[in-house]
């Protein structure tokens, strides 16, 4: 991890920012290079972000899953949710479907999604929108949204 940041520097961001204990961050820090985003060291400024009931059965979609770290996460953080990651690179697929178990990875199109209108109670995308035209990106999502659904995008 390259952020131009010190081990000692992350380690204080991790205690004062993210609200974690010493004793927790010091646990990690003979692997911070190798602290992913999705880590389940911010798994709880994940959930208060995205402001889900963690026991409810719902069924949630990431746009742009990639290698499947997110939806991977979205499994651990969410046992009883159904999660669904869709990506339109086939080796990502291939590779969250080796790695990730649990959870259902689709090859497709962002702007043109395989699924029936209104299926899932949550759609995810993270670092998509930058990438693609926004209209027809955002109007698939809509429209696979179930009503009172929610669709929190980040880039």
């Amino acid at each position: 991890m390259d952020l131009g940041t010190s081990e000692s520097d992350i380690l204080k961001i991790l205690v004062t920012k993210l609200g974690i204990s010493n004793s927790e961050a010091e646990r990690y820090q003979t692997n911070i290079k190798f602290l992913s985003r999705f880590d389940d060291l911010f798994a709880k400024q994940y959930q208060e972000l995205f402001n889900l009931d963690r026991n409810k059965n719902i069924s949630i979609l990431e746009v742009g899953c990639g290698p499947g770290a997110l939806a991977g996460a979205l499994h651990r953080w969410y046992p009883n949710a159904e999660i669904t990651g869709i990506d339109r690179d086939s080796e990502f697929i291939r590779f969250a479907r080796e790695h990730e178990n649990g959870i259902t990875f689709v090859e497709g199109d962002a702007t043109a999604l395989p699924f029936e209108d209104g299926r899932f109670d949550v759609v995810i995308s993270n670092t998509v929108s930058e990438h693609i035209e926004l209209s027809r990106f955002y109007k698939e999502q809509l429209r696979i949204l179930k009503t009172g659904g929610i669709c929190p995008s980040y880039h």
